[in-house]
């Protein structure tokens, strides 16, 4: 019985892929200026916050229940955007295809069960996380 073999053929590499040094020649000042204003906005505004103050735990995680339908989308967006995803998905579709495009086709469903078993038992236990649910 022959052994499979899970390594990938010569034959099916693709060799139309920038090299490392061409892709860091590519990365120029207009790319270190966003770069750099990216992480200056962010870090203005973990100081606002920063000295601002929390005055609580609920505060923090659930703006004391009080945050508008803008803010709120807002905040459930960049949660579905991780830094992985942001970093991963143009490598992904860029090596593999745009069959990754297909991976929204799921969210719907999985947004109809986060809101139909996983908040209705959040929000009667009144926590905030599922770490804080596990404790309970």
């Amino acid at each position: 019985m022959e052994s499979e073999s899970f390594f990938i053929d010569n034959d099916d590499v693709r060799d139309d892929l920038f090299t490392k040094e061409e892709l860091i020649a590519k990365f120029t000042w207009p790319n270190y200026a966003v770069f750099f204003l990216m992480l200056l906005g962010s870090a203005a505004i973990g100081i606002y916050f920063w000295w601002k103050g929390q005055n609580s735990t609920a505060e923090f995680l659930m703006a004391s229940r009080s945050m508008g339908t803008l803010p709120m989308t807002f905040s459930l967006v960049a949660s579905f955007m991780s830094a992985i995803t942001l970093l991963g998905t143009p490598a992904d579709i860029y090596i593999s295809g745009t069959q990754y495009l297909l991976l929204p086709l799921a969210y719907p469903l999985v947004i109809l069960g986060t809101t139909k078993i996983y908040l209705p038992v959040f929000d009667a236990l009144d926590v905030s996380t599922s770490y804080e649910y596990l404790g309970k």
